[in-house]
């Protein structure tokens, strides 16, 4: 079953903080494993983990446009 990304990226911040449920996580798993556009998404959101949360509010946007653009 091929999941769409725009849901994928929606899932990413739940992901990222470990609550989504199991089903979710694995799919989200193999779903990275497989897009590197996700993939590069969510190692963007890892890198801003450190970075105050009004710089990281607009960075993580512009990912998230660059990601959507790219899927559509």
């Amino acid at each position: 079953m091929k999941i769409p990304c725009d849901l994928i990226l929606d899932l990413l911040p739940l992901y990222q903080n470990n609550l989504c449920s199991e089903g979710s996580e694995a799919i989200i798993t193999e779903h990275l494993s497989t897009c590197d556009c996700c993939h590069k998404v969510f190692e963007k959101m890892e890198e801003l983990i450190d970075i105050p949360q009004g710089e990281m509010d607009a960075t993580f946007e512009k990912v998230l446009r660059a990601a959507y653009k790219q899927h559509h």
